[in-house]
């Protein structure tokens, strides 16, 4: 079991790489693409850029901006949600 400053260092190092990423996708998204197949070989490169087109159209990444950030809020949630729902990616709990 981790102590609690092994993991608030962690939490500290997984939103600084959250920042950086979304920085990057916010500047030069082909470049964020190729970095995250570089970390992680066996994605489906068509696959995953075409969930970055469709989470980009959604504004999915910005808070009601047009740079990409790891802050959520409300809206950028329901937003999520909703695209989310249209897209099929969730069903309609009601």
């Amino acid at each position: 079991m981790r102590s609690g400053a092994d993991t608030a260092q962690l939490s500290s190092r997984a939103v600084a790489a959250l920042t950086r990423g979304y920085a990057l996708l916010g500047r030069d998204p082909q470049r964020a693409m190729d970095e995250l197949f570089d970390e992680a070989p066996g994605l489906d490169r068509s696959q995953q850029e075409a969930q970055l087109r469709s989470l980009t159209a959604a504004r999915a990444f910005s808070l009601g901006e047009t740079v990409a950030t790891p802050r959520l809020d409300r809206s950028s949630i329901e937003r999520w949600h909703v695209w989310a729902l249209r897209s099929g990616l969730l069903g309609d709990a009601s």
